[in-house]
Order: C-alpha cells, then structure tokens, then sequence
C-alpha cells in the first residue's frame, strides 16, 4: 500500500478503485478488485478495504500486487458546510454513481434519452446512453 501511494505517476490524487492480484504457492493465479466508497489517499482506509480480500485468499500466495485501476481526484475532497439540501442531494448521487461505475465499469449505469418523442416506431422514441455524474 505504501509503495502504491508513493508512485510519483499517481501524482499526487486519490484512489478510487483498485485490483489486488496474488500468485499462490501451490500454483495458479487470483485476483480481486475493490472499490473503494470514496476516493481516498489514506493507507488505513485502503488496508480496511483490501482485508476482508485478503482473507478471501483461497491457498497460501507466494507473491501479492497492488494496482490503482482508478484514480480520484487530487487531494482529500472536503464536504461543504452549507445548508443547500438540493446540492447535497446533487453530491451524494453523484458520488454513487461514481462508486458504481467504479464497482462495476463505465457501462453499469444508464439513463433514458428521448431522440424523436413523436416516433410511430417505440424503439426511435427513446435510446440508452452511459451516465454522467
């Protein structure tokens, strides 16, 4: 973890996604990814988050890796004071929808966009497309 966090390529932001590969003694390979709730530059909250994989190990490994599969923003996001409820709300979705696609891939969330509302045909009315947070 520490090595992780101390790639100069990581430049300073925080990690929102991470893929923790093993390679077990008795042979053979295993991997598993973790995403994180918020991005985050904290050795304790990553070392939280990697424990219950690492337990999950199914032999003893004889080599681990740690790769950062997506990266956050710089620094610690600090949460604002005000009152605005609707902003709040706005944050908290956004951060989920941010979480999901990192559990999940840029494709886990799509929303509805109307392209001919007036179409006979109900498949032109309306397509998917990939989520924006």
């Amino acid at each position: 973890i520490e090595r992780l966090l101390a790639d100069p390529g990581r430049r300073g932001r925080t990690i929102r996604a991470l893929r923790l590969e093993a390679r077990l003694a008795a042979g053979g390979s295993w991997r598993a990814e973790v995403a994180l709730r918020s991005a985050t530059a904290s050795a304790e909250r990553i070392g939280l988050a990697l424990g219950p994989k690492l337990a999950a190990l199914p032999t003893p490994a004889s080599a681990l890796a740690l790769r950062a599969l997506e990266l956050g923003p710089e620094g610690i996001e600090q949460p604002s004071l005000g009152d605005d409820r609707d902003e709040r709300r706005r944050e908290l979705l956004s951060e989920a929808v941010r979480q999901a696609q990192a559990a999940a891939g840029s494709d886990a969330l799509l929303r509805v966009v109307e392209v001919e509302p007036e179409s006979r045909i109900p498949e032109h009315r309306a397509m998917l497309a990939p989520h924006t947070p």
